[in-house]
């Protein structure tokens, strides 16, 4: 919950800032929260801050990005104009996937080189593009891997 007083004077500045702000403030106070979970593997228990910097993250590094809630949400949304005929799980194929694609772009070559050197104007200008492309943490892979976002295929038929 953001304070009041710090409510009062995010209402004068711009709109689209202001929604930043707030998620980062809600994203920090989540690091209060005392509940703790076991991860997969079971070898050590982690707080709900830590799996909420890794989804604040991905909301950074995919502004804009809808994210439903499952897979019964994207249903319900498409059941007036679409019906399901199939669906999968492919998270882990999904997580393979983000791995081949590291390695791939990781790979060494010429022309990927001279791409990465004409993408540094804008590396050195935008922090954004210095988060997405340098923080050394696959927030994608992390959330994926923690089972925090899901990988669903899902196939429609028009009715």
């Amino acid at each position: 919950m953001i304070p009041e007083h710090t409510d009062a004077a995010l209402a004068s500045l711009d709109p689209d800032l202001v929604a930043r702000l707030r998620f980062v403030l809600e994203a920090d106070a989540l690091k209060s929260v005392l509940r703790r979970n076991s991860i997969t593997d079971g070898s050590r228990r982690e707080n709900t801050g830590e799996h909420s910097w890794y989804l604040a993250l991905m909301g950074r590094q995919f502004p804009g990005s809808w994210l439903p809630s499952g897979q019964a949400q994207i249903v319900d949304c498409a059941a007036p104009h679409f019906k399901l005929m199939t669906s999968s799980n492919g998270r882990l194929d999904y997580i393979e996937t983000i791995s081949q694609w590291r390695k791939r772009f990781g790979a060494p070559s010429l022309k990927k080189s001279l791409l990465k050197a004409r993408l540094a104007p804008r590396w050195l200008t935008s922090a954004d593009f210095r988060l997405a492309f340098t923080s050394g943490v696959s927030a994608n892979t992390v959330c994926f891997e923690r089972r925090l976002l899901d990988h669903h295929r899902l196939v429609f038929e028009k009715r």
